[in-house]
């Protein structure tokens, strides 16, 4: 990862017998040995290695000062039109057969779960081999103990 920075004071490296002029243009690759490269005037004056510890002290005390490249710019996207729903359009079968969309209408009704009572349903009743008048009877459980 490439940062760049900018020397607001002159910087002795003194290992490096070295000076950093303010206007200075420096660029630290920590993916590249922590390589620090010094630009004047646009080309190449020196090449060090610099720990990321000595690049914060120098942000800390204000010698150096970070470079952000421009941003990109980003498209602006245009609004968006609302649309308004439409609702689906009849099957073509409904519009010409009124039998086909009566047999429509009662498989939608068949779809969705509904409560139904024994008394109101006479073909319910037959299944179960009852007659209106008598109510199922609650039969009891005989349990053995030996």
């Amino acid at each position: 990862m490439q940062k760049s920075y900018v020397a607001k004071t002159t910087i002795n490296f003194v290992d490096f017998e070295f000076y950093v002029r303010s206007g200075d243009l420096l660029v630290h690759d920590t993916a590249n040995q922590n390589r620090l490269t010094v630009y004047r005037n646009g080309q190449i004056v020196k090449v060090v290695k610099q720990d990321p510890i000595g690049i914060v002290a120098f942000l800390k005390n204000k010698f150096i000062e970070e470079v952000n490249p421009p941003a990109a710019v980003k498209p602006v996207a245009a609004p968006v039109a609302k649309v308004e729903p439409v609702a689906p359009p009849a099957p073509v079968e409904a519009l010409t057969s009124p039998t086909r969309a009566a047999e429509l209408a009662t498989k939608r009704r068949k779809m969705h779960a509904e409560e139904v009572l024994i008394n109101d349903n006479p073909r319910l009743m037959q299944a179960l081999g009852r007659t209106a008048e008598e109510p199922k009877q609650e039969t009891e459980i005989e349990t053995k103990t030996e």
